[in-house]
């Protein structure tokens, strides 16, 4: 059932995705006499649904923690934000107080790597592609597991798992 959910949703976003690129690539390419852009568009196709894959990932591992849609909203904006917000803190800290040898050399390369959101915010997605994707399936994984643990009763409270 979960697997079917999951793929159902892929589906539901791809497609759609797929066919009107695609045919905004070969109406341009037409007009232009571009031969290479449907292929630019497929491969930005699968960059940005890895991409997707990993947020809908982080959504679904944010759903399964939860029971309640305020709760899981909060959880998806702490996953999302956690990372980032954690470099402002350090980042200020070391302006104040901790100057080190280091202080420069991290600036613009850190941020990206710390939230879901990032990838995308930063267009990262054609250096990310397979780490995206490595990552998602494993989220994806993690959240088919403890969909097997939630039992169906704890639909309304606010987290989903109770420790034992």
């Amino acid at each position: 059932m979960y697997g079917a959910i999951v793929l159902d949703s892929m589906i539901i976003v791809g497609l759609p995705y797929l066919v009107f690129s695609s045919l905004a690539s070969l109406i341009v390419g037409a007009a232009t006499g571009e031969r290479g852009a449907l292929i630019l568009t497929l491969a930005s196709w699968a960059g940005n649904m890895t991409a997707f894959l990993l947020l809908y990932a982080t959504v679904v591992l944010a759903v399964m923690l939860t029971g309640n849609w305020l709760v899981s909203l909060l959880a998806v904006a702490t996953f999302w934000i956690y990372g980032p917000m954690v470099y402002i803190l350090r980042e200020s800290y070391e302006k104040i107080f901790f100057r080190t040898i280091l202080y420069n050399v991290h600036q613009d390369i850190l941020p990206g790597w710390l939230s879901p959101l990032c990838f995308v915010l930063l267009k990262r997605i054609d250096q990310t592609k397979w780490i995206n994707l490595g990552v998602g399936v494993l989220l994806l994984v993690v959240s088919g597991f403890l969909y097997r643990l939630r039992r169906s009763e704890v639909a309304g409270s606010a987290m989903s798992l109770q420790r034992r």
